[in-house]
């Protein structure tokens, strides 16, 4: 599973991007506004993370 992290905090964000590594994820990490704006206008067939009922993160991408 892909996650897109988006945290300006260098230590906070590298601590985030190590655990959910370790857990198999796939992080894409983005520390700027505009590199956020610029991911999503470019990536619109991401749909944003959702929280499920289970408390599982999960992306649907639209092919």
């Amino acid at each position: 599973m892909r996650i897109l992290l988006v945290e300006d905090e260098e230590d906070l964000g590298l601590a985030i991007k190590q655990v959910l590594v370790s857990k198999k994820y796939i992080v894409d990490w983005i520390k700027e506004m505009d590199t956020l704006m610029l991911w999503l206008t470019k990536s619109r067939n991401q749909r944003p993370l959702i929280s499920t009922p289970n408390s599982e993160l999960r992306t649907q991408t639209t092919l």
